[in-house]
C-alpha cells in the first residue's frame, strides 16, 4: 500500500527506590552504556502516561522576580506536550498532554537557596507542598498521568553527579494505590550552560533537558515501562550518538530539543515527524491492504494511534 502518515499539529484539539534517568550525562559518563544501543526497547509492564498532565513548579526567588520565566517555561512545556513533539511517542501508547498548572514557590530573602539537595530532599519538599495545598492537584489514588516538573532554585546544588542536567523520579503518595502514583521531574538550573541574560534565553538553555526528561517519564513512569535491562530509556539512548558529544538535538518551535529512540525506526528520530500509518497497522497486526475502515473509527489521528498501542 502507499505509505500514509499522520501529523499532529498544534491546532489538533485531540491531542523511594529509584533508578533515575539523567539528561546531559555525557560529561560524567552517565548513560554511556546507552549511547550505542540498537534494537527494541521492551515495554515490560507498559507503565506509561497515556495522556500526561503537567504541573510546573518554579522554586526560588529568581522566578518570583522574573515572572517571564514562568511564562516562557509554561510555553515550552505546552509546545512539547500538546504539539507534534509527541508524534513519535504514539508508538509507545502516549498521546497528547496538557499543562494544568504553573506555580512559583518563592524563597524570600534573606532565605538562602538550599544546597546539596538529595533526591529524597526534593521528594519530601514536593509532598509537603501538596499536603499544605501550596501545589495542586495532588495525585489521585491509582494516578498514572500527573507529573510535576520542578525547576530548582538557581542557587541550589544537588548531590547528583557532575554533568547531570535533570532527572525524573517516582514514589507512592496514596497508600491505597497499587503502584507508585507520584511522579516528578527535576530540572537543575545551577550550571555553566544556563543562560541568565534574559528570561527567554534562560528557558531556551534548559529546553533540551526538559524535552529529555519528559519523553522518558511519559514512556517509563516508574521503571516498569519502556526501559532496557541495562537501564536505558528512550532519551538516554539518543542524548549523544557517534561523534556528537552532547546533545543530539533539533529545532522545534524555536526550542532546542532532544531526539528520542524509536522502536519502529530502530533509530533516534525527531519526535515531530509524521506517524507512519503503515508501521502503525503492522504494529497492531492489521492488514493494510484491506483499508482503514476495519479500524472502525471515524477519526484516525495521533491520539488514536496511541490509544491502540
Amino acid at each position: 500500500m502507499t505509505e500514509k502518515s499522520i501529523q499532529k499539529s498544534s491546532s489538533d484539539s485531540d491531542i523511594a527506590n529509584l533508578r533515575v534517568s539523567t539528561a546531559l550525562g555525557t560529561e560524567a559518563g552517565i548513560n554511556e552504556n546507552c549511547h550505542t544501543f540498537t534494537g527494541m526497547v521492551p515495554a515490560n509492564s507498559k507503565h506509561v502516561m497515556r495522556n500526561p498532565r503537567i504541573v510546573l513548579i518554579l522554586w526560588g526567588h529568581f522566578y518570583a522576580t522574573n515572572s517571564a520565566v514562568a511564562t516562557n517555561a509554561t510555553t515550552l512545556i505546552s509546545d512539547l506536550v500538546s504539539g507534534p513533539f509527541m508524534n513519535g511517542l504514539a508508538q509507545y501508547g502516549v498521546g497528547g498532554g496538557s499543562v494544568i498548572g504553573t506555580f512559583v514557590v518563592d524563597i524570600p530573602p534573606p532565605g538562602p537557596d538550599p544546597i546539596n539537595l538529595t533526591r529524597e530532599n526534593v521528594r519530601d519538599q514536593l509532598i509537603d507542598w501538596i499536603n499544605r495545598g501550596t501545589i495542586s492537584p495532588g495525585p489521585a489514588v491509582g494516578e498514572q498521568n500527573l507529573i510535576y516538573v520542578i525547576f530548582l532554585p538557581t542557587g541550589s546544588t544537588t548531590t547528583e553527579a557532575a554533568g547531570t542536567g535533570g532527572y525524573h523520579n517516582h514514589d507512592k503518595y496514596n497508600a491505597n494505590s497499587s503502584d507508585d502514583d507520584l511522579f516528578w521531574a527535576v530540572i537543575l538550573t545551577n550550571a555553566t550552560w544556563v543562560d541568565q541574560t534574559s528570561s527567554t534565553n534562560f528557558v531556551k538553555s534548559l529546553s533540551f533537558i526538559v524535552s529529555h526528561e519528559l519523553n522518558e517519564a511519559f514512556t517509563d513512569r516508574d521503571e516498569k515501562g519502556f526501559i532496557t535491562d541495562g537501564g536505558c530509556e528512550i532519551g538516554d539512548i539518543c542524548e549523544t550518538r557517534g561523534t556528537n558529544p552532547c546533545c543530539f538535538t533539533f529545532s522545534y518551535r524555536g526550542w532546542r530539543v532532544e531526539q528520542y529512540w524509536s522502536n519502529w525506526d530502530n533509530n533516534c528520530i525527531n519526535g515531530d515527524q509524521p506517524v507512519s500509518v503503515k508501521r502503525f497497522l503492522q504494529a497492531i497486526g492489521v492488514d493494510g491492504s484491506r483499508g482503514l475502515r476495519q479500524l472502525q473509527s471515524n477519526v484516525i489521528n495521533v491520539n488514536f494511534v496511541a490509544s491502540r498501542m
